[in-house]
């Protein structure tokens, strides 16, 4: 066998010891096992869905099974039991854990931007119409929950006295609520306007006042 030959094969070899083993080593990895929260079935929660679709988890090592929760306060309490290693949490919910001791940190946004506004039945135009009413809510502590709570606060009501709020788990069952009229007005995301104003239902305007 020629000298230069000699090397060839020789590098080759290294390269089959070296390089083969470890690919193979890596892709025999076991996936480590991790439980992800979602918040809801809801466009702002497409990205977990769409990742695991394309593998993407697997790609980098990992075995995800997707739990669905019901809003933030409820998505909390599961980060802090150890049921679930991440889902989105609204920002207030975290700060309000982090001050009573807990360690949630916020990595990422799922959405730019608050993309809600309040679905209420027809006769309720402006806030103070909602005094006495019910509202219906993911969960208490969430994003919906806190933003309403604010703005109606600045609009000169009492959240905690002079409306009563209503727990109820996913956007379809708020919706038959609101539709059944066992509550009055809901939370409901931008992109379900039109379909939602062709029921009847209006939007109840809650002007931020300074």
């Amino acid at each position: 066998m020629k000298p230069i030959a000699q090397i060839l094969v020789i590098i080759a070899s290294f390269l089959f010891l070296n390089v083969c083993p470890s690919r193979v080593s890596s892709q025999d990895k076991p996936l480590k096992k991790i439980n992800w929260g979602v918040t809801s079935l809801s466009g702002g929660n497409w990205i977990p869905w769409i990742a695991k679709e394309a593998k993407l988890y697997e790609k980098h090592g990992l075995d995800v099974e997707l739990i669905l929760l019901r809003g933030s306060g409820q998505t909390s309490a599961a980060l802090l039991g150890g049921s679930i290693f991440a889902s989105p949490v609204a920002l207030p919910t975290v700060m309000l854990a982090d001050l009573s001791g807990a360690d949630l940190v916020n990595v990422a946004h799922t959405v730019p931007g608050v993309q809600t506004k309040m679905l209420a039945r027809p006769e309720i135009k402006r806030a103070e119409d909602l005094r006495g009413k019910r509202i219906a809510t993911s969960s208490l502590g969430s994003l919906g929950d806190f933003l309403f709570r604010y703005i109606l606060r600045k609009n000169g009501l009492d959240p905690s006295r002079e409306v009563t709020w209503l727990s109820i788990g996913t956007p379809p069952e708020r919706l038959q609520a609101l539709i059944s009229g066992a509550v009055d007005a809901k939370k409901l995301r931008i992109r379900m306007i039109c379909r939602e104003s062709a029921r009847g239902f209006g939007f109840c305007s809650m002007p931020e006042r300074k």
